[in-house]
C-alpha cells in the first residue's frame, strides 16, 4: 500500500476515470448502502505463551459499536468464547483496529454501528496464527437496482480545482488510496464532503478537503428525477512518478459510485 521513494522525484496526482468511460465498472442505485461494516486494518493480538506453548487454540466472538470514524467504542466491546488469556490479548488491540462505517442515507457520511465478528486464535507447524472475519452481514447481495443504470450517465465533473499532493506525504515518499464521501444535488453542487476511514486519510484528508468541496457536476440523463440529491463515492488514489508533474486544471481521473436519494 504505502511506498517509500526518494524524494528527488516529481510528483503527479492519479485518479480513476470521472468521465464516461467503457473500460470502467460503475455502481449506481443502493450499492453504497447495502455495502455493511468492512475491515480496514486490524493490528494481530499477542498470542497467550502457556497456550502457544501447549499448541492451544481458542475462537473469540467480538461484539462492540463501531464510531462514524471507524473506531471502536471500548466502552461497548464485549469477548466471549475463550479463556481470559486469549481475550486480554484482544482487549489490548482492539483501540487500534479500524473499520468503514456504512453510509447514512440522509448525509451520504459514515455512522456508528454495530459490530460482531470472531478472531481464531491456531497453531500450524508450532507457530502461531491469528486471523479474523469479515463482521457480520457485510456481504449483502446485489440488489437488482444497484446493478442497473451508470454513474457515468449520471454525473459528469464539470469543473474544480485538482487536488494538491501534500507536501509531507510527498516528501516522506507516501502514496495510498482514499476513498471520499459526498453529496451532490440536482446543481451538480457538492457538500457533505468525508474523507472515510482509512490509512492515508490522515495524509490526504487536509488537501482533499480543500477542493472536493468546490467541485461542479454536469447533471446527466440518468440522475434520478425525483431525488434532491445522489450519494457518491470517490476513490483517489495518489501515487509519485518520477520527472512527471500534475496536469494544469481539474482532477480527470477518478472511479465513483452512488447511491441515490
Amino acid at each position: 500500500m504505502t511506498l517509500h521513494r526518494a524524494a528527488a522525484t516529481a510528483l503527479v496526482l492519479a485518479l480513476l476515470p470521472i468521465a464516461a468511460s467503457s473500460q470502467e465498472a460503475s455502481t449506481v442505485g443502493d450499492a453504497l448502502l447495502e455495502r455493511g461494516l468492512r475491515v480496514v486494518s486490524v493490528v494481530a493480538p499477542d498470542y497467550p505463551k502457556d497456550f502457544l506453548a501447549r499448541g492451544e487454540g481458542a475462537t473469540l466472538d467480538v461484539e462492540a459499536r463501531v464510531l462514524a470514524d471507524g473506531a471502536i467504542d471500548p466502552a461497548t466491546l464485549r469477548l466471549a468464547g475463550a479463556n481470559d488469556a486469549f481475550a486480554a490479548a484482544v482487549r489490548e488491540v482492539a483501540r487500534h483496529w479500524l473499520f468503514m462505517p456504512r453510509l447514512d442515507p440522509s448525509t451520504c457520511n459514515g455512522t456508528a454501528g454495530d459490530l460482531g465478528m470472531k478472531v481464531w486464535f491456531e497453531v500450524a507447524d508450532g507457530k502461531p496464527k491469528v486471523s479474523v472475519s469479515q463482521p457480520a452481514g457485510d456481504a449483502t447481495p446485489e440488489s437488482q437496482a444497484a446493478k442497473s443504470g451508470s454513474s457515468a450517465n449520471m454525473l459528469r465533473k464539470k469543473s474544480g480545482n485538482q487536488v494538491a499532493y501534500p507536501e509531507n506525504a510527498f516528501r516522506g515518499g507516501v502514496e495510498g488510496t482514499v476513498a471520499i464521501a459526498a453529496k451532490v444535488d440536482r446543481t451538480g453542487q457538492v457538500s457533505n464532503v468525508e474523507v472515510r476511514p482509512g490509512l492515508y486519510k490522515r495524509w490526504f484528508e487536509r488537501e482533499i478537503l480543500q477542493a472536493v468541496p468546490y467541485w461542479q457536476f454536469e447533471v446527466l440523463s440518468e440522475y434520478p428525477k425525483d431525488k434532491e440529491f445522489v450519494c457518491a463515492e470517490f476513490i483517489a488514489d495518489f501515487r509519485i512518478h518520477d520527472n512527471r508533474i500534475p496536469p494544469p486544471g481539474g482532477i480527470s481521473d477518478l472511479r465513483r459510485r452512488t447511491r441515490q436519494n
